[in-house]
């Protein structure tokens, strides 16, 4: 357990979490102004990222990547970042569980699903102000969006590269640009 920790001003990651990493919670911290991201997963399962400060980094708040699977994130406040807030990336990321985040103000997605991201669910987010797109789903399937406040985006939600099975229900989208 990673508890009541700041991890700011780093050259790279604020905390990184890899090869293995599992079952790891971290809770209550303060992740911002890094030189990568506020908190990177790779391959690293089971994990709980939950109630933490993650602002101004330069890239990405929090990155999952190359087999990331079965993570819950939830009532974070995500900010500001140069980047995205919460990126689900690359190496199949599947089954993350992401409520009650506050998403706001990032340089171009709040969540980013990129390729093979499957069996997301994002619920109960307060999605708003980032600069391209609220929710981008990209070459991934079988994810639910679902009961979120999706406003001020250029984009709400964005769908692209063969992305299939997806559901998108009961969000509230209020003036989002596209």
């Amino acid at each position: 357990t990673i508890s009541g920790d700041s991890a700011s001003g780093n050259g790279n990651n604020g905390i990184y979490l890899t090869n293995g990493s599992e079952t790891v919670i971290v809770s209550g911290s303060v992740m911002d102004t890094n030189g990568l991201n506020g908190i990177q997963l790779d391959a690293s399962s089971g994990d709980s990222i939950i109630n933490n400060s993650l602002s101004g980094n330069y890239s990405t708040a929090i990155e999952l990547n190359l087999g990331s699977n079965n993570v819950r994130i939830a009532s974070n406040s995500i900010t500001s970042n140069r980047f995205d807030g919460i990126v689900l990336g690359s190496g199949g990321v599947n089954t993350v569980d992401v409520t009650g985040n506050v998403i706001a103000g990032n340089g171009e997605y709040g969540v980013w699903m990129s390729t093979a991201s499957n069996r997301i669910a994002v619920r109960n987010n307060q999605i708003r102000s980032n600069t391209q797109t609220g929710i981008r789903i990209q070459g991934s399937d079988t994810n639910a969006i679902f009961q979120n406040d999706i406003s001020l985006n250029a984009t709400g939600v964005q769908i692209t590269f063969s992305s299939f099975s997806n559901v998108i229900s009961k969000n509230n989208f209020i003036n989002n640009t596209d």
